[in-house]
């Protein structure tokens, strides 16, 4: 088994490690089990949802405000 294939793979970890059994492994199901958390926390720890707040350029983007603005004498104006 490749190496990207076994980290793609999502099947339960004793039909993995059956796998391993059936190419030659020597280990027990443990030492699998602990290979396979490590390899999905260090996946996890690069795939994370991280908050990227928008930046703009400056002169790239308008901003327009449909807001009410001050009131002169009985007019309203927007901004």
């Amino acid at each position: 088994m490749r190496r990207a294939a076994f980290f793609r793979c999502r099947g339960r970890v004793d039909q993995v490690h059956k796998k391993l059994v059936a190419m030659g492994f020597d280990g027990t199901d443990r030492t699998t089990r602990r290979a396979v958390a490590a390899a999905k926390q260090s996946w996890r720890a690069g795939h994370r949802r991280v908050h990227r707040p928008w930046v703009t350029e400056p002169g790239l983007w308008m901003q327009w405000d449909w807001g009410h603005g001050p009131r002169l004498g009985d007019r309203r104006t927007s901004l």
